[in-house]
């Protein structure tokens, strides 16, 4: 992804959950007869929730955005925190082995985390 060439891991953690929350706006209110009577922005969670709900959204992409929301939640509340390799593998381990292998394939032999970002 060229967007996130060159910054280091809360800016594109930030980025994706961005990309992600606006992508999950965009369906619900396509699914929505009313859109405007939506009324004040749902949350994060919440619309994720109902998008899985309706089918809008593969169950099995619940537990990877789930992640990436509390991986985002913890660079918005935890001063300290620093995304690792173990963050890593056990974001790669909330997909499906299906998508996990065409992930593998896609970058190469392994999928190591570059620590210096």
């Amino acid at each position: 992804m060229l967007e996130t060439e060159g910054e280091n891991y809360f800016q594109i953690i930030l980025r994706a959950h961005l990309y992600i929350e606006f992508e999950m706006t965009e369906i619900l209110k396509s699914k929505l007869m009313h859109p405007e009577e939506r009324g004040d922005k749902l949350n994060f969670s919440v619309t994720l929730k109902v998008l899985l709900a309706v089918g809008a959204i593969p169950l099995e992409l619940k537990g990877p955005i789930n992640f990436l929301n509390r991986i985002r939640n913890k660079y918005a509340h935890e001063l300290d925190f620093q995304f690792s390799e173990e963050t890593f593998r056990k974001f790669v381990d909330t997909f499906t082995e299906k998508f996990k292998a065409g992930f593998v394939c896609s970058m190469g032999s392994t999928y190591r985390l570059q620590v210096d970002r």
